[in-house]
């Protein structure tokens, strides 16, 4: 993925317009339609800016964190991981949170079948 879908995907799972985007990072509404065409790249400001308005490190916007371990999923799997990596920390603890318990709740399950069984 690139730096120009990273910008639009994220903008689009904050429900943000490129109008926001603009205000906030202080260029205008064409800047963030050049950004995410791929015609023009951000600033190292505007990089900046745009991670703490999305929540993710500059590094993630620029692709460095992309070489992580990329394993096969459905739409559905890889909808929930584009989500989660748009959450903020507090959001991204409680989904790590409802992750655990749900998995010890299957655990226990498990063991249930396994005594019966």
């Amino acid at each position: 993925m690139e730096i120009n879908d990273r910008i639009r995907s994220l903008r689009i799972s904050k429900k943000l317009t490129q109008r926001d985007v603009a205000l906030y990072t202080g260029v205008t509404e064409m800047s963030v339609r050049c950004w995410e065409s791929g015609s023009k790249n951000p600033s190292m400001q505007a990089i900046i800016l745009l991670s703490k308005l999305y929540g993710v490190s500059a590094d993630f916007l620029l692709g460095v964190e992309e070489k992580e371990i990329t394993l096969p999923c459905d739409k559905q799997e890889a909808k929930l991981l584009e989500d989660y990596r748009a959450l903020d920390e507090h959001g991204k603890s409680v989904v790590a949170a409802v992750c655990a318990l749900e998995k010890a709740r299957i655990d226990k399950k498990e063991q249930r079948k396994e005594i019966k069984g």
